[in-house]
């Protein structure tokens, strides 16, 4: 893999970048808990991934006001308010028909050119996390700017192919962790029902 050749590019020269507009953001009261169109906020994030099943639901008319931001699997989402460079990677989609809420950018790769997954893994390195460090200037950032954003540069093989074989790889490892979590919380339920049975609570006796 290092053997390839590696190019320092802007980060809107390989995708383009889209968010809700201020405008156009939603009340609280227009979160439901019902419905067709989802509405993904930073919160459903989980593990760099999107949680669909605590994704909540906005109107017809609020899911087709900016075509921009309505998902397509292998859309890169970062969060740009209250938690800021919060990443997660869109995939499964399916036929669920989703939006953004405000706080949100949406990152769309060139297919054609460069692996969506491989820069998704990219920002989830060290250089991203320096990135935000140099903007907030060593305080917290309660916003991520776009025109800040822009300015980002990443480094990618200049192959395809390599980065499809890197990102695979991680991928791979990312598979095995969440395995061995799951494991790892199971066995603490477990735990946690032996010790209730082991050493009962005075009401018990």
């Amino acid at each position: 893999m290092k053997d390839e050749v590696w190019v320092e590019i802007n980060i809107l020269d390989i995708a383009s970048l889209k968010a809700r507009i201020g405008w156009q953001n939603l009340r609280k009261e227009e979160h439901l808990v019902e419905g067709i169109y989802l509405l993904v906020t930073g919160t459903d994030f989980i593990n760099n991934k999107i949680d669909w099943e605590k994704v909540k639901y906005v109107s017809y008319e609020r899911y087709i006001q900016d075509e921009n931001i309505i998902l397509q699997n292998c859309d890169i989402l970062i969060t740009k308010d209250g938690s800021i460079g919060k990443v997660a990677y869109v995939e499964n989609l399916n036929n669920r028909k989703s939006t953004l809420n405000n706080g949100i950018f949406r990152l769309r790769v060139d297919i054609n050119k460069n692996n969506p997954e491989f820069i998704f893994h990219s920002f989830l390195s060290q250089r991203f996390t320096s990135f935000l460090d140099r903007l907030s200037g060593g305080s917290s950032i309660v916003h991520l700017y776009q025109k800040d954003f822009e300015k980002y540069k990443i480094i990618v093989p200049k192959s395809k192919k390599e980065q499809q074989k890197i990102a695979s790889c991680l991928s791979s490892l990312d598979a095995i962790i969440t395995t061995q979590a799951d494991k790892i919380e199971q066995l603490k339920l477990h735990k946690k029902g032996l010790m209730q049975g082991l050493f009962p609570q005075m009401s018990e006796q």
